[in-house]
């Protein structure tokens, strides 16, 4: 059994490490999450983290990890005897917890059926993993998938991250064509309000891509619905991220739309010219990481939503059911591809080579793995060398 407060952690009386490392104090407030263990080695301890002393913790069943006294969220291991760090149970771990503070303020929106779901969401995940069992893969889990799930959210927003910028590589490269990234925005406006404004910002938008300027220049688009909340002035901000595919002439032709252009057009669909700002700037080639991100992360975030159960319930009425990123043009089409698997050329390959099964199940405070097999011929068969099937994006 894993212990998780290091606090309540001895190491052993006489640990084998003790002549290769010395004595070294226990880190305090710091939850572990790791794997297997082999023995340690003077190679753990490089040129570069020798003035940096190492740590250790027993787990309490015969485990040794060695490690670099730093903040868990930019926790670098010199060695984990056997295996790094493993920082993706850590992220499932930080998510698991909130989606257990969500629940009591969505349950009043949710079936019996539905809050059993939402409750025990991720309750166990069964992962692929390395011999080191420092790289995850999820095989198998029993998620909720709802939109305010945190857990759920997280993942939606990788899945989603993998597939834009699979549909941007392929419009670029396939049809020669380039993308600028623009951000919609209006004044905030209170929770009473907010659900009208978003249905104004659609209907603005529809109005904009319909004007002369834009018809010309636009070949197709992905826009997201993003909304965040200011705690300070107790108001929402609701606004788009829109990445269009325009030629890549644009950029030099008289069909060139200024900035100061965009700005005016938007008010004028707005109906609202206390509009300040509009930005606009030209996506890089094959730098498209950043746009990828905004479009790909959270419409909203849990660390806003979780506040108090007024402020859930102006996200939930708000947000409930509306599509919150939508394809266009040249989108649309790529995205039509994508389902049918016909772009999975332009998807990478995931090199990691997977040996085992992990069952990993929640307790208290923390995932415990309670099973780990040898994947059989055909589990390593259909795993290894297989298409990514997420991507990592920028958490908050």
């Amino acid at each position: 059994m894993f212990l998780s407060d290091a606090q309540k952690c001895r190491p052993p009386k006489k640990p084998v490490f003790m002549r290769v490392f010395g004595s070294f104090p226990l880190l305090d407030n710091i939850r572990y999450y790791f794997d297997f263990i082999k023995p340690c080695t003077n190679r753990m301890i490089t040129r570069k983290n020798r003035k940096k002393r190492p740590c250790f913790l027993y787990t309490g069943c015969g485990m040794l990890v060695i490690v670099q006294k730093t903040r868990i969220s930019n926790t670098k291991f010199t060695g984990v005897s056997g295996g790094l760090f493993n920082l993706m149970i850590t992220k499932y771990s930080t998510k698991k917890p909130k989606n257990q503070e969500v629940i009591t303020r969505v349950v009043k929106y949710l079936s019996l059926s539905g809050q059993e779901r939402f409750r025990d969401c991720a309750n166990w995940i069964e992962f692929y993993a390395n011999k080191e069992a420092d790289r995850l893969k999820v095989s198998r889990a029993n998620f909720c998938g709802h939109r305010f799930c945190p857990m759920c959210a997280w993942r939606q927003a990788k899945k989603d991250a993998l597939k834009i910028g699979v549909l941007m590589k392929y419009i670029e490269q396939e049809h020669d064509k380039a993308f600028i990234f623009v951000t919609l925005t209006a004044p905030n406006v209170k929770a009473e309000d907010l659900k009208t404004e978003i249905t104004r910002y659609n209907k603005a938008f529809m109005k904009l891509a319909q004007r002369k300027a834009f018809k010309k220049i636009n070949l197709g688009y992905i826009r997201k619905l993003e909304v965040t909340y200011n705690e300070e002035r107790n108001d929402y901000h609701p606004h788009f991220h829109v990445v269009f595919a325009v030629n890549p002439s644009y950029f030099k032709s008289r069909d060139y739309i200024k900035q100061e252009i965009w700005l005016n057009e938007w008010r004028d669909v707005m109906g609202d010219v206390s509009i300040t700002q509009v930005d606009v700037r030209k996506v890089r080639k094959n730098e498209n990481g950043k746009e990828v991100n905004e479009l790909a992360k959270y419409t909203a975030k849990d660390s806003d939503y979780g506040k108090s159960q007024e402020i859930f319930d102006a996200f939930y009425l708000a947000l409930k059911g509306r599509q919150v990123l939508t394809y266009n043009g040249l989108f649309a089409d790529a995205n039509k591809l994508f389902k049918a698997d016909k772009l999975n050329n332009y998807i990478g390959i995931d090199e990691t080579e997977y040996v085992y099964m992990l069952l990993y199940r929640w307790g208290l405070k923390e995932y415990v793995e309670t099973e780990r097999r040898e994947l059989t011929s055909e589990e390593r068969q259909k795993v290894n060398r297989a298409l990514l099937d997420e991507v990592e994006v920028e958490d908050e």
